[in-house]
């Protein structure tokens, strides 16, 4: 496996890869980083060459001191690592708010993304639980996680809200999950505030012409399965697998299912 960092005018992004192929690049969720894709990274996919991303704010990334979470910027980003990569053809995976930076940047480089695959993506509208509606409350937001949101609570929501058997629970991976997000507060507060609203990504799913993958866990706590069902009816070359007894991190959950179903994908011309 290789590691490097690519310098933007967003800050240094981290990398790490595995495989030879097509390249398939991993954009993760709020909350976690690339090492959410580990699971990927260990069993690559026949003939993909695996690249995963830590976004700025997020896992060994060093952001840039001016840098604003949102949609457009993290699209940005993900086109600016495409660029510097030289990479001409390219598939997506992307998990929770990642999947919806795939699927935005699925309908900006139509002639370069081939196929995509969203993880329980944030690419529709539904009613958050309560502990999603905190964030968006202006001092209320702000006070929780500046002082409040300890590693226990972190705990917590990976294992009532995140998964469905939370005996699956990796705790070395969310405990460098909570490290990282220390390091970060605001600019997670941040993430979170401004890609609360889809608009801009459900408006850009009927655009999108590459195959895709809808995976989602059946038990998905945090964005609800009617929202891969409106994706798949805006996304007109989508399908979709439910995976059973799994929450919101299939790959990490389901492993051995997600990645079956992904092989599959990939490798159907």
């Amino acid at each position: 496996m290789k590691s490097y960092t690519i310098n933007t005018d967003y800050g240094e992004i981290y990398i790490e890869e595995k495989g030879e192929g097509v390249p398939l690049l991993a954009i993760h969720g709020v909350l976690s980083s690339g090492r959410s894709f580990e699971p990927l990274l260990d069993n690559p996919p026949q003939n993909s060459r695996v690249i995963t991303v830590d976004l700025p704010g997020h896992g060994r990334s060093v952001p840039s001191k001016d840098f604003i979470p949102n949609w457009n910027s993290y699209a940005d980003i993900i086109e600016v690592i495409i660029d510097k990569m030289e990479l001409s053809q390219i598939n997506i995976i992307g998990h929770s708010m990642g999947g919806g930076i795939a699927a935005f940047t699925g309908s900006k480089l139509k002639n370069r993304v081939q196929k995509l695959i969203l993880l329980d993506s944030l690419t529709g509208y539904f009613a958050p639980p309560l502990k999603g509606k905190l964030p968006q409350i202006p001092i209320l937001g702000y006070l929780i996680f500046k002082f409040f949101y300890n590693e226990k609570l972190f705990f917590s929501y990976f294992k009532n809200d995140v998964f469905y058997d939370s005996d699956k629970i990796n705790t070395q991976r969310v405990k460098s999950f909570y490290e990282d997000f220390n390091k970060h507060r605001q600019l997670t507060l941040l993430a979170i505030r401004n890609t609360a609203k889809q608009t801009e990504i459900v408006n850009s799913l009927s655009s999108i012409t590459a195959d895709t993958l809808i995976i989602w866990g059946a038990n998905d706590r945090l964005i609800p399965k009617n929202v891969a069902y409106e994706t798949k009816k805006l996304i007109r070359t989508s399908t979709i697998k439910m995976i059973e007894k799994c929450g919101h991190s299939p790959l990490e959950e389901q492993t051995t299912k997600t990645l079956n179903a992904l092989n599959e994908f990939l490798l159907t011309p």
